[in-house]
């Protein structure tokens, strides 16, 4: 059985942290595109460890309630009134301290509001086929990893970028990719 946590929940707590290169806010350079890289600086608390990562989105697709519930997910009744996006993209450190694995991205809707990933907790199952997570482990200096994350965006929005925030840089504009 696969249980859906919502990122806002604080049982799991929201792991969204990215970005400083491309940008595409109001204020910034335009978003990059799907494929292209940025660099921005990371903090794991966890490990005590600051460093860089490299972060490239590879590709933003659309799924649907019905694969999610096929794949033996449960889903409450306001869970299943959303889009599912699933976002490949690539992390590389380029830094030189070992950090744990995590997605450091969110999506972005045309009204500027972030969304964050779901945390999905799988017990004793096959990784989800559809949307691979690779987050066991750290990410040593000079190793990279590929990770697809799972957001669950609400009817009614659209989305429009995927973001990536460095938070080691006080007030550093976010990187965008466009997905259009």
């Amino acid at each position: 059985m696969r249980r859906f946590v919502r990122g806002g929940v604080v049982l799991v707590g929201a792991l969204a942290l990215a970005g400083c290169g491309g940008g595409g806010g109001d204020d910034g350079p335009a978003p990059l595109a799907l494929g292209q890289s940025a660099v921005i600086g990371f903090q794991d608390t966890n490990a005590n460890a600051t460093t860089k990562i490299e972060v490239t989105v590879l590709a933003v697709r659309q799924g649907t309630v019905a694969e999610l519930e096929a794949a033996g997910f449960n889903l409450d009744d306001d869970e299943k009134d959303v889009q599912p996006y699933y976002v490949d993209a690539k992390y590389k450190n380029t830094g030189d301290q070992a950090v744990g694995k995590t997605d450091h991205i969110d999506l972005v809707d045309t009204k500027g509001d972030d969304i964050g990933s779901t945390i999905v907790i799988a017990l004793g199952d096959e990784p989800f086929a559809k949307c691979p997570a690779d987050s066991d482990g750290d990410l040593a200096p000079g190793a990279e990893h590929q990770h697809c994350s799972l957001f669950l965006v609400p009817n009614g929005r659209t989305v429009e970028k995927v973001k990536a925030t460095d938070y080691t840089v006080k007030d550093l504009p976010a990187v965008y990719w466009s997905i259009t």
